[in-house]
């Protein structure tokens, strides 16, 4: 039996791009709630920062992280952010609890 995996994905913004781009995720998060595996997925603006956007997420496993990212490769999602975003970013995944 596979882990849970908490996925963070720490998006900077092209300044142009930003509020556009948060309002985006009240019609975007529930398709990632809904895909399969997913058991969580929350954004949050930083309050410093707010060209950046953290996506705080939890999976049954990163197999099913995997196999979402490909569905949003397919859809042109990836290529879409690719524009709006400063600089490169990869999700980090975090499947050990330590307490």
């Amino acid at each position: 039996m596979t882990e849970p995996v908490k996925v963070t994905f720490v998006m900077e913004l092209k300044e142009e791009a930003a509020d556009a781009v948060c309002s985006s995720f009240g019609a975007t998060l529930p398709e990632t709630r809904a895909f399969p595996g997913c058991r969580s997925v929350n954004a949050f603006r930083s309050a410093d920062h707010p060209n950046r956007v953290l996506l705080l997420e939890e999976w049954d496993s990163r197999e099913a992280y995997e196999k979402y990212l490909a569905w949003r490769n397919e859809d042109g999602t990836l290529d879409r952010m690719a524009e709006i975003l400063a600089k490169p970013s990869m999700p980090e995944f975090w499947p050990i609890k330590l307490a």
